[in-house]
């Protein structure tokens, strides 16, 4: 059985009196325990969005979460509390994410206070310096504010602040792009090596394609809200296979100059994610969409062994007639 399963959820959002967003449309994926997914799309693809609906920061309008095959969607708010530290985040800007008044050691304590009130302080204070020690700070930095850090440092305090209450899932929101190259790939070894380590699962959300591929083992494209594609990481970036996934990946730039990706332009601009649709939502900007794709809703079908996509293109034949 998956750690985490998604099913079907959809988040819409409305500012004051002005239209509807439906920021997350029909999503579905599954994490087995101990593995890696990614999403990945643009900006507004709903991304983000996901991230906070399984770590309850945003109640789904429709669908279900099922962590170790529990309905999240169905718990009290109690019930959902005592499961809180099973599911920890570490997020996009480690500075704005720590509180600069409290030092390191309340930090990443403060887990361990709401959530572990067995402990004793010093019970607490040797647990906050072992973690600190396992993401290579250590009791020098206890005493330390945010502010006296770098950003590095800054963000493996947040990646203690998660780990510190022996989570068994952690949310990954583009946890290294706001950090200089070589700094990023020492997070990257770091966060794979607590995996390794703790046998933890990972939701990792982020844009950039390298380290999705260097970091994940499956893989999950979203535009405007929607699967567009999913399955093994190395096979979907080597050979994208819907529309928008190639377009996507076109985008990027190999580091091998003997590879070069799959050349594939999507017209238009990304519509308003006010507008809805019947159909696909990459209508009117797909090179090779089919009068059928407006119809009705493309789902998610399989297309291989290892592989789904939400294109007629690329279904089965009975599904397309």
């Amino acid at each position: 059985m998956p750690l985490l399963e998604v099913e079907n959820i959809v988040k819409t959002f409305r500012r004051g009196g002005g239209p509807e967003v439906r920021a997350v449309d029909g999503v579905s994926f599954s994490i087995e325990s101990g593995e890696t997914l990614s999403l990945i799309g643009e900006s507004g693809s709903g991304k983000s969005t996901i991230g906070r609906i399984v770590l309850g920061l945003e109640p789904p309008d429709e669908g279900r979460i099922l962590f170790d095959g529990q309905d999240l969607t169905a718990m009290s708010p109690r019930e959902l509390r005592a499961l809180r530290s099973s599911i920890t985040a570490v997020f996009q800007e480690p500075y704005e994410s720590l509180n600069p008044r409290m030092t390191v050691e309340a930090i990443v304590g403060e887990p361990l206070r709401l959530f572990r009130r067995e402990l004793s302080a010093a019970q607490r204070r040797d647990r906050v310096i072992a973690t600190l020690e396992e993401v290579g700070l250590g009791e020098r930095v206890l005493r330390r504010h945010p502010g006296d850090l770098s950003g590095g440092q800054q963000q493996r305090v947040g990646i203690a602040r998660a780990l510190v209450v022996d989570p068994r899932m952690i949310v990954l929101d583009e946890p290294t792009s706001s950090l200089d190259l070589t700094v990023r790939a020492t997070v990257l070894n770091l966060l794979r090596e607590l995996q390794e380590r703790h046998a933890l699962t990972y939701l990792f959300i982020s844009h950039d394609i390298a380290t999705v591929r260097y970091f994940s083992r499956s893989t999950g494209v979203l535009y405007l809200g929607k699967v567009m594609e999913y399955g093994p990481t190395h096979e979907l970036i080597d050979e994208p296979r819907h529309p928008y996934s190639v377009g996507l990946l076109s985008c990027t730039l190999s580091a091998d100059p003997d590879v070069s990706v799959p050349a594939q332009r999507l017209e238009g601009d990304t519509p308003s994610p006010t507008t809805r649709r019947a159909g696909c939502p990459l209508v009117g900007r797909c090179p090779v969409e089919l009068a059928s794709c407006s119809a009705a809703p493309v789902p998610l079908m399989p297309i291989s062994p290892t592989r789904s996509a939400a294109c007629l293109r690329l279904a089965p034949t009975e599904v397309v007639a």
